[in-house]
């Protein structure tokens, strides 16, 4: 298989990845809404170890750190977004 292939291979995988990410942030921002209304706190430490843990776990060892990274970077947009709903500016 030549180069070209696994990039087209990449490209498709990107789509579907950016894809997936859109809904996430459509639902936690949905989230933040529904905090904001209730007054309830945007970051959850309980609530963010058992998604690291439950994502590393699917990853299996090969992959779990990168996978960890990614969600660590992936939560904290995801509280930016939900502050900025709550018109905090962290």
């Amino acid at each position: 298989m030549g180069i070209e292939t696994y990039r087209r291979k990449i490209d498709s995988l990107d789509t579907e990845i950016t894809g997936l990410l859109k809904r996430r942030f459509e639902i936690t921002d949905n989230i933040g809404r529904y905090k904001a209304e209730n007054n309830l706190a945007v970051y959850s430490e309980t609530r963010e170890l058992e998604i690291l843990n439950r994502v590393t776990s699917i990853a299996g060892s090969e992959y779990s750190d990168d996978i960890k990274s990614i969600y660590c970077m992936l939560l904290g947009r995801s509280r930016m977004r939900q502050n900025k709903l709550q018109g905090c500016n962290r």
